[in-house]
């Protein structure tokens, strides 16, 4: 357990914005009720319903696509879930695909170099590498059934001539004359089918010699592909289906982004969409919403202790940032080293201000002119059309999505730094 920092100097590395994990743990605090206004969190969801899977005679496995913005707790919320299946019926097997994503983005007729097949692959080499660390091996007759079903298939070609005299292919077991001709091998590709099989002879191995119920598999990074790269993956029902075949709970983290790509396929029969919004830090009359300013600060005071802060830094962050926890940490540690290098003992407006000046010229504004007409239309609380535009918006952060009725009723609002530019400048909204 890491206790929260005391010095400014050691505050810099606390605020990484970084996953939890085993070793920083402590830095978990609960945010649903300021996303969603619910009591419980989003891996207490995903285990109640992966449970009550498990415990079903009809042996069904869920699927659930995780959709947020980037930093908003997804890989958090996956890790407090790992942690709670840990002793359970079912057992969790997580893969950071992160270092994958070019190899998983490979454009070939290729089989063996398809997005799905790499990742069965990854897969494979997850439960392979977690059999092998606990010392229950997988038989080995698996995982050569699986490497065999990647290999082109051998199959005999004879021929035997007909009245016509013309040659023709046959069945050699149905072959009942004496053939002059050679006969010749021909080489099938192999089968994503027999792929897909052979991965599931390998996960129910695993399930039994872990003697568990089922396994849950965790694809998490997935959101961190470039837009039009991810398309590619999803476009059409074709990884959904091969994926939905797979003989496991699947948990796969995607970007937001494709939520409002029209072409993406929408798997809602068979993937249960699960989506953590941003947490909410004012309402939608634009009033301050209380509940996420005081979640946030507890969170940061898990990190660093109240006292290096002077009053209403924090405030002026949280509301700087848009409820984006991965913000929150990137801003903070930059703010604190901004303090530190101008020698102060506390975090003061100075350095907010320097950081959120910097945020406005590297980040928003090469991005702003682009897309400033569509930024206007939200500005006005005008609806805006899911498209492409608001994917993109989405990505690079210029617009945050929020929910405001449990789940029924989403919104999507200006990055902060935007609703204060277009506040303090009104004649540049009247321009456009």
């Amino acid at each position: 357990m890491i206790n929260p920092a005391t010095i400014l100097k050691e505050a810099i590395n606390c605020f990484s914005p970084t996953p939890i994990s085993d070793e920083t743990i402590s830095y978990y605090h609960p945010t649903a009720k300021a996303r969603e206004g619910l009591n419980y969190e989003v891996h207490q969801q995903l285990y109640k319903k992966i449970i009550l899977s498990a415990n079903n005679s009809s042996g069904s496995y869920k699927r659930f696509l995780v959709m947020g913005q980037r930093g908003c707790g997804k890989s958090s919320e996956l890790y407090m879930l790992t942690t709670m299946l840990r002793n359970s019926l079912v057992l969790p097997i997580a893969i950071d695909i992160t270092d994958n994503l070019e190899n998983i983005l490979i454009d070939d007729s290729d089989l063996n170099k398809s997005g799905i097949v790499k990742i069965f692959e990854l897969i494979k080499n997850a439960i392979v590498e977690y059999a092998t660390h606990i010392s229950v091996p997988i038989d080995k007759k698996f995982l050569e059934a699986y490497e065999e079903s990647k290999r082109p298939k051998k199959s005999l070609v004879c021929a035997k001539e007909d009245k016509s005299g013309t040659l023709k292919e046959c069945d050699p077991s149905k072959l009942r004359i004496s053939i002059k001709q050679p006969n010749t091998v021909k080489m099938s590709k192999p089968s994503i089918a027999d792929v897909l099989k052979a991965l599931n002879a390998i996960i129910k191995n695993f399930a039994q010699i872990n003697m568990k119920q089922s396994i849950v598999i965790i694809l998490d990074g997935l959101e961190k592909y470039d837009y039009d790269e991810a398309k590619k993956l999803f476009e059409g029902d074709f990884t959904f289906k091969l994926l939905s075949a797979i003989d496991a709970h699947l948990i796969m983290v995607c970007p937001i982004s494709l939520r409002y790509a029209p072409e993406v396929y929408d798997p809602e029969s068979v993937w249960i969409k699960t989506l953590i919004p941003a947490i909410k830090i004012r309402n939608t009359d634009c009033s301050i919403h209380p509940d996420g300013i005081d979640v946030i600060k507890k969170l940061v005071f898990r990190r660093a202790v109240a006292s290096l802060f002077e009053d209403s830094v924090l405030e002026a962050v949280i509301a700087k940032t848009g409820g984006n926890l991965r913000l929150i940490c990137k801003k903070l540690q930059d703010i604190i080293e901004e303090a530190c290098i101008n020698h102060k003992e506390k975090v003061d407006m100075n350095a907010v201000n320097t950081v959120f000046d910097r945020t406005w010229q590297e980040q928003i504004n090469p991005v702003y002119y682009k897309y400033r007409r569509v930024l206007k239309d939200i500005y006005e609380g005008n609806l805006v059309e899911s498209n492409e535009v608001l994917a993109d918006m989405l990505k690079n952060e210029l617009v945050f999505e929020y929910d405001f009725k449990h789940g029924q009723y989403y919104q999507i609002d200006l990055h902060p730094s935007l609703r204060e530019h277009f506040d303090k400048y009104p004649e540049k909204i009247n321009s456009l």
